[in-house]
């Protein structure tokens, strides 16, 4: 009988971050490998929360930009970057929930 092992991380935690402070200091290529990394996890948070692929796509991309202006505020003794960069995703899925539709403008009409 052949098992099939659950999937787990590329990265350990203390890769992850490794790449956070990389990305600190302005590593575009450090950013580049963690969004290889949990990108895919972030975009399923915010699936599950939202109503759909646009809002999802739209917290998956904020949640990144969170990450590459704010890795340097990041407490490691407070939290694993793993579990920071979820609960950014959390939080950007939930703003998301929250947020009045925006109207198209004229232009894009």
């Amino acid at each position: 009988m052949t098992t099939i092992a659950p999937e787990t991380p590329a990265h350990s935690g203390s890769d992850l971050d490794a790449l956070i402070r990389e990305i600190a200091a302005g590593s575009q290529a450090a950013f580049a490998q963690l969004y290889d990394e949990i990108s895919s996890q972030v975009h399923g948070i915010a699936r599950h929360l939202l109503p759909n692929e646009t809002l999802a796509e739209q917290a998956t991309m904020d949640t990144f930009c969170s990450v590459w202006r704010h890795a340097d505020r990041i407490d490691r003794s407070d939290a694993s970057a793993r579990s920071w960069i979820l609960q950014l995703a959390h939080q950007h899925a939930r703003l998301s929930q929250s947020a009045p539709p925006q109207p198209l403008s004229q232009s894009a009409a």
